[in-house]
Parts: C-alpha cells; sequence; structure tokens
C-alpha cells in the first residue's frame, strides 16, 4: 500500500470516525452495557473498519471484517479475549490474497498470535470451500483456533469447544476436501502463471 493511500484513507478514516461514529457508540454502548467500542481503519479499502468492543465484565474481542493483515488491529487487539478474523484466500494464495486485500488462513491464525489473542475464529470464507475451509495443517489440532459458519452463535464460555468439531467436519466433508484440495491446486497454479 503506498504512503500517499495510507495517508488518504487514514484521512477519511478519521473523518468518518469523527462524524458519525460518535453518536452510535454512545447508544450502542448504553443499549449492550458495553464498556469500550472503537472503529479500527483496516487495509482493505477506503471507509473498511474492524471493530473492538470490551463489554463491562472485561471481556475484549476485535473483529476484523475485510482486511490483510494490518498492524493498526494488531496493536488494538493486543491481549485480547477473542478475535474474529477473516480468512477469505487459502494458504498458497498470497499474491491473490494481496492483489483483493484480504488475508490467507495463516496470515488471519499469525494476526490472533502476534496480538497475543485468546482464541481466534476464522470467518468469509470464500465460496470455492463450500461447506468446510481447510485449516493449515499445522494448525488442525490447535485448541485456540476455530472456523465459524453462517447462522453460527457461540457463547464466550463455548469457545474451547469449537476446534473439536473440526475431525467429525473432515470425516463429514472427506469428498468435498478431496475436491476442495484439486480444485485449490488447480486455481494456485492458473493465478500463478496469470501473474508472473
Amino acid at each position: 500500500m503506498s504512503k500517499k493511500y495510507k495517508q488518504t484513507v487514514d484521512s477519511i478514516t478519521t473523518d468518518v470516525r469523527n462524524q458519525y461514529f460518535h453518536q452510535f457508540r454512545s447508544n450502542i454502548m448504553k443499549t449492550l452495557n458495553i464498556k469500550e467500542m472503537d472503529l479500527i481503519p483496516v487495509d482493505h479499502c477506503a471507509y473498511a473498519f474492524g471493530i473492538g468492543i470490551t463489554d463491562k465484565n472485561g471481556f475484549k474481542f476485535v473483529y476484523s471484517g475485510d482486511t490483510q493483515p494490518c498492524d493498526r488491529l494488531i496493536k488494538y487487539g493486543h491481549n485480547c479475549n477473542l478475535l474474529i478474523h477473516e480468512a477469505t484466500v487459502e494458504d498458497g494464495l498470497n499474491k491473490f490474497a494481496r492483489t483483493n486485500f484480504h488475508s490467507t488462513m495463516s496470515e488471519a491464525i499469525n494476526v490472533g498470535r502476534m496480538m497475543g489473542a485468546k482464541f481466534t475464529i476464522l470467518t468469509h470464507f470464500s465460496q470455492r470451500y463450500g461447506k468446510l475451509p481447510l485449516l493449515p495443517d499445522n494448525e488442525q489440532t490447535n485448541d485456540n483456533i476455530g472456523l465459524a459458519f453462517d447462522n453460527m452463535i457461540v457463547k464466550a464460555n463455548q469457545l474451547n469447544r469449537i476446534p473439536l468439531l473440526y475431525d467429525t467436519l473432515k470425516c463429514m466433508y472427506a469428498k468435498h476436501i478431496d475436491r476442495i484440495l484439486y480444485r485449490s491446486d488447480v486455481y494456485e497454479r492458473k493465478f500463478s502463471n496469470h501473474h508472473q
């Protein structure tokens, strides 16, 4: 991202935050009994924000929205209880992720580690995955990383149960996973050849 673009985005996001967010924030905080709530400009497009919320009990969660790995988000989310981060692009398609200002699975997991997040939920997967996105092999047994799906509801005290579902889901969707791996390989070769 160029320095000029970054300065323009920072200037615009500051204006948006100042004009519209304060009233919204005040109303939401009163209604939901929230101690702290902030928008965090992220590296996606103009007016793209993550959000950080801390409740009255001190539970802090950060939601990335669409973004590539972003230092502002990492700094804000330091030692959060929960990071919900987009993982639109599978590993191996890093150039595609950069081109579209999204994160790969490993990048999203690494953001959680750099933050010191106690738990990371990956979400917003590409339609290429269909039913089940694949965690990187070295992360499949990690007990503080989970996958989120549409309409999924998890309470804070249930986060540790999410990773337990992964092996069951892999068994249920074994044929689907084989197709994903094949298509991923084809897509990676196609994208690599197209952008050389």
